[in-house]
């Protein structure tokens, strides 16, 4: 009496399914392989970075100026105490600058008690480099530190520059 007259459902169902369910891992196979890539990239160390103690390093740090925009304690959502470090870097060099590596130094009264190198300012997808005159701000955060440090005084300062066309020179 309440037959249906129309076909059944589900047997397109379980054509287009397994279809579907394949798609969907290609797809995410396809994101992972690419993201595994740029991981990979970005671990490498970059070339051509002049530091600090370098030949030539303190001639071309000159034309770069790291501006303090403050540094504080805070807390995380664990409760873990953490260093935010804020600041600018302004280029007055006449080449474009991609590379800014920067030294955090912990204190205790007047001795270190921790120092950790950062980039900041690094070729990537989303951070073109700092154009001649221009100014780029920044904001690094330091989590991993020794409990005995005080919380007294932490300073940073420029360790490593490389402008645009810096590797092709050597």
């Amino acid at each position: 009496m309440f037959k249906s007259s129309l076909p059944s459902q589900s047997g397109r169902l379980w054509k287009v399914l397994p279809l579907t369910a394949a798609v969907a891992i290609l797809v995410l196979a396809l994101a992972v392989y690419v993201n595994h890539r740029r991981i990979g990239e970005s671990d490498r160390p970059l070339e051509g970075v002049l530091h600090a103690g370098i030949e030539g390093f303190d001639r071309h740090a000159r034309s770069v100026v790291l501006d303090d925009r403050g540094i504080k304690m805070l807390k995380n959502f664990t409760g873990k105490r953490m260093v935010m470090f804020a600041g600018a870097v302004a280029n007055h060099n006449d080449r474009p600058l991609d590379v800014v590596e920067i030294r955090l130094i912990l204190f205790n009264a007047h001795e270190a008690v921790f120092e950790s190198i950062r980039t900041p300012i690094m070729p990537g997808p989303y951070t073109p480099p700092i154009l001649s005159s221009e100014t780029r701000g920044f904001t690094v955060y330091l989590e991993d530190f020794p409990e005995s440090w005080w919380a007294s005084r932490a300073e940073m300062e420029i360790s490593g520059i490389r402008f645009q066309g810096r590797e092709s020179e050597r």
